[in-house]
């Protein structure tokens, strides 16, 4: 069970030099957020993505912005996420650093 000490692993992004970030197939530098997220976040361009690591493995990927309407590829409106293209991008990313584990 995940305790208390877990959860503070959650507080911060993971940095840019985390292995997520940089997979042999790429290496996430920047993203864009849809336009309604950047009205309400700012310009962050680089991923807010945060994780849990339990036995020395991020085991627990987080994220307060929306990644699966970014999937869908649409431009919908009101969703404070990330666009569509890095979205993708990010869970192409999840998903290649998972099976590497």
């Amino acid at each position: 069970m995940l305790g208390s000490k877990a959860a503070t692993q959650l507080r911060d992004p993971l940095p840019l030099t985390d292995p997520l970030y940089n997979q042999a197939s790429q290496r996430i530098e920047s993203v864009r957020l849809r336009s309604f997220a950047r009205s309400r976040l700012g310009h962050l361009q680089t991923p807010q993505l945060r994780g849990i690591t339990i036995n020395g493995r991020l085991a627990v990927i987080f994220s307060r912005e929306d990644l699966s309407a970014g999937l869908v590829g649409q431009q919908v409106d009101g969703i404070v996420g990330y666009a569509p293209a890095s979205a993708t991008t990010l869970m192409q990313a999840i998903i290649t650093y998972a099976a590497s584990q």
